[in-house]
């Protein structure tokens, strides 16, 4: 086994500003810089740029807004025979490749009762591996997710919650150590469901009872 170091620095710097009692925006800065030794590449940077706005709708609800790009970069890609014995020199490794990605995330919060809390968040994101010739070329990554928190008594709460999520991505390999020669479309999909509820105050609220279900798919 070939011992690898490594050494992590993160540099991050936000701003917030509130426009009024129902507005607010923010936006920060994120940068984090890695050095690794034995790998296929000693250093990597990542930079990324995002903005947020929160919005406190009418009857009890709120919505959040976020954007970001983000762009990895970093030394000399070059495969070593210590970590990456015959591998194409042309692959790309997905985590230390040249990647640009875009993101937006949405997020709706809503009490439309005392004993009722909605929460639904979608997010989409693309990613651009544009200087790799073998391997990950680009994904798209997208989805939602629902959450119910239900109160219905003093002693008694509940919720259910469901999500999907879809990964489309693009690859490129080669037969040879060459350019690539064939490619490959891949669509992953998932899903998760789930309910539980909770009682407590029993035993003079020394004892509480609950149950929960979990489903979970992928294909």
């Amino acid at each position: 086994n070939v011992p690898l170091d490594t050494e992590k620095r993160d540099y991050k710097v936000n701003m917030a500003y509130r426009i009024n009692s129902d507005y607010r925006v923010q936006a920060g800065l994120e940068r984090k810089e890695v050095e690794r030794s034995h790998g296929d590449r000693e250093q990597t940077q990542d930079t990324r740029l995002w903005g947020k706005a929160t919005i406190n709708c009418c009857y009890n609800a709120k919505l959040k807004l976020k954007a970001s790009v983000a762009d990895r970069g970093g030394s000399t890609y070059q495969a070593v025979s210590a970590t990456s014995t015959l591998t194409n020199p042309l692959l790309r490794k997905y985590d230390l490749a040249d990647r640009k990605r875009h993101a937006f995330e949405a997020q709706f919060i809503h009490n439309p009762a005392p004993w009722l809390n909605v929460n639904l968040k979608a997010r989409y994101a693309k990613d651009d591996y544009d200087q790799s010739e073998l391997g990950l070329i680009d994904a798209t990554d997208y989805g939602y997710d629902l959450n119910l928190g239900m109160t219905f008594s003093k002693q008694m709460s509940g919720y259910v919650f469901a999500g999907q999520q879809w990964i489309d991505s693009r690859q490129l390999g080669s037969q040879s150590f060459s350019s690539a020669d064939w490619s490959t479309d891949i669509e992953d999909e998932f899903i998760h469901l789930g309910a539980g509820v909770n009682y407590a105050g029993l035993m003079q609220d020394k004892l509480s009872l609950g149950a929960d279900y979990l489903f979970a798919n992928s294909g």
